[in-house]
């Protein structure tokens, strides 16, 4: 009949589909989840943000660190009102 040979690759084979269903039920799992992947986020379109200064939308803001612990981002124009008033670079 059956030697115990088939016996253990019979289960050897059960073991590798079991794992291959546990590996896709958690690919699976992942892509529902509602984190973003970051690689995704780069590759999107960033709306512009406006400039604490002088409120023109600008793409690439520098972010410093104002009085009391305030963050303001500054465009490439107001970047020298920003060094005269010594403020902190991010």
């Amino acid at each position: 009949m059956w030697s115990s040979s088939s016996y253990w690759l019979g289960y050897i084979a059960l073991a590798v589909v079991v794992a291959g269903l546990i590996g896709w039920l958690t690919v699976r799992a992942r892509r529902s989840s509602k984190v973003t992947s970051l690689t995704k986020y780069k590759k999107t379109r960033h709306t512009k943000q406006a400039c604490s200064y002088c409120r023109k939308k600008a793409s690439g803001l520098t972010f410093y660190s104002a009085g009391e612990g305030r963050v303001v981002g500054i465009c490439r124009d107001c970047k020298p009102k920003a060094e005269r008033q010594e403020l902190l670079p991010i």
